[in-house]
């Protein structure tokens, strides 16, 4: 009997990864992108753990996907910053509500490239700081894909 609970376990979390992966391809083919992103990075947590990917891509959007929403404390929002290696060091390119997929264009910002640094922090909602004030999310580095 408990061959069977775990054969069966098996099959279903193999089924789930399939229907997932297919999602995901199905997404990306609705979106109309086929290109790859020219740089990726992993945002870790305070923790070291892994809290989100960023890619970007060669027209310079951003997207960031958390490896879970999360919601900020009330009455606090969460600001992605880019800490760029030339051009302005730290700006802002993003405010949210809920931690979630997000793509940002970040073309005024100049061309992002190796060595840059995307980090999420949680700030007051009516914040328009210009440099980060409030405690660090997440952040990781960027660095152009193999």
């Amino acid at each position: 009997m408990p061959d069977a609970f775990w054969k069966a376990a098996a099959i279903g979390g193999l089924c789930a990864a399939f229907g997932l992966a297919g999602l995901m391809l199905l997404r990306h083919s609705a979106s109309g992108s086929r290109e790859l992103p020219e740089y990726v990075g992993v945002l870790a947590l305070e923790d070291g753990k892994p809290g989100g990917i960023v890619t970007v891509h060669a027209d310079n959007t951003v997207v960031l996907i958390p490896t879970a929403p999360i919601r900020p404390p009330d009455g606090k929002v969460f600001v992605v910053w880019l800490l760029a290696t030339r051009g302005p060091t730290t700006v802002p390119v993003g405010r949210m509500d809920t931690l979630r997929s997000l793509t940002l264009d970040v073309r005024a910002h100049g061309i992002i490239g190796n060595g840059d640094v995307f980090s999420v922090t949680i700030e007051a909602k009516d914040t328009s700081a210009s440099l980060p004030e409030g405690p660090f999310v997440m952040r990781g580095e960027i660095e152009s894909r193999l």
